[in-house]
């Protein structure tokens, strides 16, 4: 399973739609370019929401692992 980086992240939203992210604050944050931090944001992550459903990061990374490889979703 690869690392959950802003490239693969920038990717898939491309591919599918918007993505939420919980930070260890328990703060939530819509990832986009501008967002301050970003890449910090991104690699310190807990929680990724995407489709009405929230992901750890390894049920995420196995998601984008999924989409990358041209399955699901």
């Amino acid at each position: 399973m690869a690392d959950i980086t802003y490239e693969r992240l920038h990717d898939f939203v491309l591919r599918n739609g918007n993505i939420k992210i919980v930070d260890l604050t328990g703060n939530t944050t819509m990832v986009e370019p501008d967002t301050p931090d970003v890449f910090d944001l991104i690699a310190k992550a807990d929680r990724f929401w995407f489709d009405d459903r929230w992901y750890s990061r390894e049920a995420f990374a196995k998601l984008l692992d999924e989409s990358a490889s041209g399955s699901t979703p």
